[in-house]
């Protein structure tokens, strides 16, 4: 079972890459990479070196890489122009959801599929790139969306591609034709 999640796992990261093989992935990669650096020096550093509480030194650490995620994804990444006061509720809301969907993702495949812990691990953070990434795009740093509304339409589409757009769009046609 767990050969079937990688496979699966792997099927979903090279549908991603090939969406997005452009600059803003790989800036998206590197600054993720750099803050979970970030993350885990400071905890470190205050744990070991000055002598902090273990979990004061990893809710520090964490606060400090959330606030260094945030602000190189907003300036560097997606180089968003508008207010940080949409945003921010947006970006500790898909935080908050991070913590519950791993957390739930984590007990599905170790639990009830019988996933080696390991392996769960990283399927579950390599499905947390994959949507962190669609949702600081298009939701939390969009431009059109903080003016409007969440745009279904090109999240759907990032996500499934043009033919299954061109499914949801005849469904959604034929839904305003029975209303």
């Amino acid at each position: 079972m767990g050969r079937l999640v990688i496979n699966f796992m792997g099927i979903v990261w090279n549908k991603f890459v090939q969406m997005y093989p452009s600059k803003k992935l790989v800036i998206y990669l590197m600054v993720g990479g750099f803050t979970n650096g970030v993350d885990v020096g400071l905890y470190w550093i205050l744990t070991s070196t000055i002598g902090f509480y273990f979990l004061f030194s990893s809710l520090a650490s964490s606060a400090v890489s959330l606030f260094f995620n945030f602000t190189l994804h907003k300036f560097v990444t997606f180089e968003s122009k508008t207010s940080s006061k949409k945003q921010i509720p947006r970006y500790l809301t898909l935080i908050t959801f991070n913590y519950l969907f791993s957390a739930g993702l984590l007990a599905f495949l170790v639990e009830l599929v019988g996933v080696h812990y390991l392996v769960a691990k990283l399927a579950t953070l390599a499905v947390i790139i994959t949507y962190n990434f669609l949702a600081l795009r298009f939701w939390v740093f969009s431009e059109e969306t903080l003016k409007h509304t969440v745009s279904f339409s090109r999240l759907r589409e990032a996500v499934f591609g043009t033919n299954i757009v061109q499914v949801f769009d005849l469904l959604d046609k034929a839904n305003r034709r029975t209303k």
